[in-house]
């Protein structure tokens, strides 16, 4: 009669609140590669869903970031500011988003002054409260228009394809 050794199962391994327990003895390699690959798909899908929150969208923007941080103020200065003319087809985009914003044609509308600026986040410094915004410096203009009735300040990207109204 032939001596043979039985091991008996690995004691199980805890990893964070996942309990494993696995005689490799009985489980092809193969089978054991699958299972290894999964749980590591899973848990990194874990890792990244914790992380994130659902993006808040609006007509104007749609930016996300995952910065806890109390609201900022409505009225954040920008990071740089220097003079420069604004490109004709920005300011054409430009004046396309205020004129829809107020509801008036784009004729009644002239932009007095733009500055190029860096805004310190996606929503252009311009946060509500609640609202999620991209943490990343972004060039953009800001533009004094009047309506011929009144002065009003917005914000913009620096291809005018987000605007905002500084209030």
């Amino acid at each position: 009669m032939r001596n043979t050794l039985q091991r008996s199962p690995l004691p199980p391994r805890t990893i964070g609140l996942v309990s494993i327990s696995v005689s490799f003895r009985s489980v092809p390699l193969k089978t054991m590669a699958i299972v290894l690959l999964m749980c590591t798909l899973m848990l990194s899908n874990v890792a990244c869903t914790v992380s994130q929150r659902p993006s808040q969208t609006s007509d104007v923007a749609s930016d996300v970031t995952l910065d806890e941080s109390p609201p900022k103020p409505s009225q954040a200065p920008p990071l740089s500011s220097s003079p420069v003319s604004l490109p004709s087809d920005v300011e054409a985009t430009i004046l396309g988003a205020i004129a829809q914003d107020l509801g008036q044609p784009e004729t009644n509308l002239t932009i007095e002054e733009a500055t190029s600026q860096t805004w310190s986040d996606g929503c252009l410094g311009l946060a509500e409260p609640g609202e999620f915004c991209t943490m990343a410096l972004v060039d953009g203009w800001q533009l004094r228009v009047t309506d011929q009735q009144s002065t009003m300040t917005y914000r913009s990207n620096e291809a005018g394809t987000v605007v905002r109204q500084a209030k």
